[in-house]
């Protein structure tokens, strides 16, 4: 969940990057996009990864999801 988090706020920063860096404000769109995308895909390979091993997280063996959260699984 820290991970989602730091990633959501780097890609979000990339706007602030452009300006930080004084370039033209028209590159904040694309960049914007840009930085959102590679997010979206990384948050959904992590999750495909996570819900393919059954709901454990390939970096703890022994870990395993409560039956609470274990809806469909």
């Amino acid at each position: 969940m820290i991970t989602v988090v730091a990633a959501v706020g780097l890609g979000a920063s990339v706007p602030f990057l452009v300006s930080l860096l004084e370039l033209n404000p028209w590159y904040s769109l694309p960049a914007a996009a840009a930085s959102a995308t590679m997010v979206t895909q990384l948050i959904g390979e992590s999750a495909i990864g996570f819900y393919s091993n059954g709901g454990k997280s390939a970096t703890s063996e022994g870990a395993s999801v409560p039956d609470d959260l274990a809806i469909g699984l």
